[in-house]
């Protein structure tokens, strides 16, 4: 009789690998920290608006906060994000703010209307091209993402349309459920000390616009909860970025200020939307602050860094590119006199752009040497203090019309 054959005990089963999964959520954070070089602003904002007041919404790439007390760790390799845009060294972090100039006549698909096409491969790109153009979306990301600020002076107003307002905002508040402190904010920031003036529990229309005309900034956080529109921006960047997105709303009355100057571990897209506001942006202290991990605490008026963005004559210019700007000698000014006419064009000079009149800036025959030496002296920075003038006075009118209209970089230095 044949012997039973042993009975084994069935093999374990491969261990599965655990299933990573990013779900797109309005209400909830994800837990995932964010690649290296997808970190921080390098500087510090304080905001004050001008009298037509705002309302702006700002969208960040933000990732999971390390504590304070915890050993600040630089990451100085690129992640596989950076080497896919090309970027093979952690960026250096560059103390200039560029302004560029978008005067164009927007003809194509909006922003709303990208973020609501069907989902294919470049969408997020195209998106990112919208939103930062008319820097194209490849020059932001290896040339100004997380090494410079970036200042885009838009002359359409209707460029942001869609996206949020005050109308948007007002109808969040009236519908209800909104609750101070987790999704509203009134906070004024005064005589170097910011306070807050939040409520409890529900935030009534009553309540917020009482603060609001006390003079409080009002902060919506994730509005994308109540906004189709929001939230499709977010998906965008999260696609782009590979990491959590966030949006905050600020609705600032006019002549007011809400939060005092800090930075933060994100790195910042502001939209203003509607009015104008008033922005300063401090250079990083050390180089421990130019990529934080962690958001900095509300910071007095003697902790700032050095004023970036805002010409002093302690600053340096230079030319955005040789091909800027051009000087000729006119007549036509006042009682008949000579002007220096600066021929200008920010914009990318391969594309074809019909005008009627050219861009120029008159200034008065005396700035002539000046202009010289500023574009004379291409590719190098030259000292605002140094310009061949009368007085500071003239030097700085000539240095500040040249960053107006986005001819010139310009960095802090010593004069």
């Amino acid at each position: 009789m044949p012997k039973p054959s042993p009975i084994l005990p069935a093999p374990a089963p491969k261990p599965k690998k655990p299933k990573k999964e990013l779900k797109r959520s309005r209400d909830e954070d994800y837990e995932e920290a964010p690649p290296p070089g997808l970190v921080a602003a390098p500087s510090a904002v304080t905001t004050t608006s001008s009298p037509s007041g705002d309302a702006a919404a700002a969208a960040a790439p933000k990732g999971k906060k390390k504590k304070a007390h915890q050993q600040l760790q630089q990451d100085k390799e690129p992640s596989s994000t950076d080497r896919a845009w090309g970027i093979e060294t952690a960026p250096e972090v560059s103390e200039m703010l560029e302004t560029v100039t978008d005067d164009r006549a927007f003809i194509g698909q909006t922003g709303p209307e990208i973020a609501s096409m069907p989902d294919r491969s470049d969408k997020a790109l195209k998106f990112l091209a919208w939103l930062v153009g008319p820097v194209s979306a490849e020059t932001f990301l290896k040339e100004i993402y997380g090494r410079r600020p970036l200042h885009v002076a838009r002359t359409d107003r209707t460029y942001y349309d869609g996206w949020f307002s005050r109308a948007e905002m007002e109808r969040q508040i009236r519908e209800g459920g909104m609750r101070w402190t987790d999704e509203v904010d009134a906070a004024r920031y005064e005589g170097g000390v910011r306070t807050t003036h939040n409520g409890e529990g529900i935030a009534t229309p009553e309540e917020v616009w009482k603060r609001y005309a006390e003079g409080c900034s009002i902060r919506f956080s994730w509005p994308q909860r109540r906004s189709d529109p929001l939230w499709r921006m977010l998906s965008q960047l999260e696609e782009l970025f590979g990491c959590m997105a966030g949006a905050n709303a600020y609705l600032t009355p006019a002549g007011s200020q809400g939060f005092a100057p800090h930075w933060d571990d994100i790195d910042a897209l502001v939209l203003q939307l509607e009015g104008t506001k008033e922005w300063r942006v401090y250079a990083p202290r050390t180089s421990d602050e130019a990529l934080p991990r962690f958001s900095s605490p509300n910071l007095l008026p003697d902790e700032l860094g050095r004023l970036i963005g805002q010409v002093t004559l302690a600053s340096k210019i230079r030319l955005t590119t040789r091909r800027v700007a051009r000087l000729a000698v006119e007549g036509g000014g006042a009682d008949g006199l000579e002007v220096a006419a600066l021929y200008h064009s920010a914009q990318n000079t391969r594309i074809y752009r019909e005008r009627d009149e050219p861009d120029k800036i008159d200034f008065a025959i005396e700035a002539a040497p000046a202009l010289e030496h500023v574009l004379a002296s291409y590719p190098k920075f030259v000292s605002v203090a140094k310009l061949p003038c009368d007085s500071d006075a003239q030097r700085l009118d000539v240095a500040r019309a040249l960053a107006e209209v986005g001819c010139v970089l310009v960095k802090t230095g010593e004069s």
